[in-house]
């Protein structure tokens, strides 16, 4: 086991190591000492993010350097959790942008018949099973959630009885139902602290999706989705690719198909310029997968070396890519513990396991920061404080003249 470092100090502090814009990266001094394998429980800034139950990833924003914890609550009727925070890593800072609701608010419709809260700017209702369907789009500068914007009797799979009464109730709101549409996505501006629904006119916009996974090309500046779960009436067998830019939805069909299961991890692979997509939950097989945009084209990958008694699905487990070393990092709680598995997508195996020595309670989010070279996770129960840690794989080598 590696040994974990505790830290004391939340100052940050100016080292010169350049960051992508050539001015000095501000590091983290917890984070900085840490060696190769190294942990450290950070010291942050109350109060934290309250924990969620079921999301496996904070989407990075690389232009306010945070990341973004949102929603994810397992069951909407008991917990309305549509709550957004930021972590700021190099000051170990916590800042809530946006509230929670109550656990049942007040709803009303929107002009393409989408329910959102009554009260207050338009936001996603409360809603549960975020899992993977949330990830950030660079070329926007806006997260992206793939919950909450379908029309209650466009819905997944409403029985036709349910349907009328949906509409009727829509139309005593005051809903033409000729302007009703799919609406996804949802866009978040850090900045702005404002949610905005993208609603576009055309194409082939999926409805609001569950426990299934989407992924950012930055290549293609398309936030892609799949739609592998059964009880989800979206089309199969291709991606949906949202282009921000125009703000339309297309759907392509596939050569091949994603990793068996639903709640899988996926994230982006920028050494090859790809997705990369693990197999989900409900699932036996180990499968490692690969995406390719252009070409449309899923690719079986080998994964040697898979460790024993591990599946990787977003009910339990957390994937982050560490692009200075260029290493995909599964985190997998167990008894007391954290295993990291680092999955080598040069070669396509895993290499040494190692370990994080942290009783995780709640489900673990995580993104890579690579000003920090670490990954940063947080993990809570379910509207209690959450815990920070960050995690580093590998110091970089200095390239010698």
């Amino acid at each position: 086991m590696k040994k974990t470092v505790i830290g004391n100090s939340v100052a940050a502090v100016l080292l010169a190591f350049p960051a992508l814009g050539g001015e000095p990266a501000k590091l983290n001094p917890q984070i900085a000492a840490l060696g190769d394998g190294q942990a450290v429980q950070l010291k942050t800034s109350e109060p934290t993010a309250p924990g969620r139950g079921y999301s496996a990833r904070m989407p990075y924003d690389p232009g306010n350097k945070v990341g973004l914890v949102y929603g994810a609550c397992h069951n909407p009727g008991s917990i309305a959790q549509n709550d957004v925070w930021m972590f700021d890593a190099a000051t170990a800072t916590w800042t809530e942008l946006v509230k929670t609701d109550s656990r049942t608010p007040e709803l009303r419709y929107t002009e393409t018949g989408v329910q959102v809260p009554k009260d207050g700017p338009p936001r996603p209702p409360g809603v549960g099973h975020t899992y993977n369907v949330i990830c950030f789009d660079e070329s926007l500068g806006k997260m992206v959630s793939l919950r909450g914007g379908t029309p209650p009797w466009m819905g997944g799979w409403p029985k036709k009885e349910d349907v009328e009464k949906m509409q009727a109730a829509a139309r005593a709101e005051g809903v033409d139902l000729a302007k009703a549409r799919l609406s996804l996505p949802w866009l978040f501006d850090v900045k702005a602290k404002t949610w905005t629904l993208a609603a576009p006119e055309t194409g082939d916009t999926p409805k609001h999706t569950r426990a299934e996974a989407c992924c950012y090309d930055p290549q293609h500046k398309r936030a892609l989705y799949w739609s592998v779960d059964g009880d989800v009436a979206n089309k199969k067998g291709g991606v949906y690719a949202y282009d921000g830019a125009s703000n339309r939805w297309t759907f392509a069909t596939t050569q091949g198909s994603p990793a068996p299961g639903i709640e899988n991890l996926c994230c982006w692979d920028s050494v090859n310029g790809r997705v990369l997509y693990f197999a989900g939950n409900y699932t036996q097989e180990h499968v490692v997968k690969a995406f390719d945009f252009p070409s449309l084209t899923w690719t079986n990958l080998s994964a040697k070396g898979w460790p024993e008694g591990v599946k990787i699905g977003s009910g339990g487990c957390t994937l982050s890519f560490d692009t200075r070393n260029g290493v995909a990092l599964v985190f997998v709680p167990d008894k007391g513990r954290v295993r990291v598995l680092p999955y080598n997508v040069r070669e396509g195996f895993f290499e040494p396991e190692q370990s994080m020595p942290w009783a995780l309670i709640g489900h673990p989010l995580s993104y890579y920061d690579p000003d920090q070279n670490a990954v940063i996770i947080s993990s809570g129960m379910q509207l209690s404080p959450s815990r920070t840690w960050a995690y580093r794989y590998k110091q970089t080598e200095e390239k010698k003249p």
